[in-house]
C-alpha cells in the first residue's frame, strides 16, 4: 500500500510517492512516531498491528531511531 497524501509531508527526506507500507516499514514507523501527529499515529496503527510495531521496537537499532521523548514508548 502506498502512503496516503495526508502523511506524505512527513517524508520530505524521501520520495514519499515511492514508499510502500510493506517494503518500507523501517522508514515509515520511526518517521511517523517521531514527526507525526496523533492523527498520523492513528493511521500508523491502522496499517500496522500493535504487535508489528512492538516487534520493530524490540530491536535496539530500531528503537534508537526514535526521539528521546519516545524512549518510554
Amino acid at each position: 500500500m502506498m502512503l496516503p497524501l495526508k502523511i506524505r509531508h512527513l517524508f520530505y527526506r524521501y520520495h514519499a510517492e515511492q514508499l510502500d507500507t510493506i517494503r518500507h516499514l523501517s522508514v515509515i514507523v520511526p518517521t511517523v512516531l517521531n514527526d507525526g501527529t496523533i492523527e498520523d499515529w492513528d493511521w500508523l496503527f491502522q496499517v500496522y498491528t500493535w504487535e508489528t510495531i512492538v516487534d520493530w521496537l524490540k530491536n535496539p537499532v530500531n528503537a534508537s531511531m526514535l526521539s528521546p521523548h519516545l524512549e518510554k514508548f
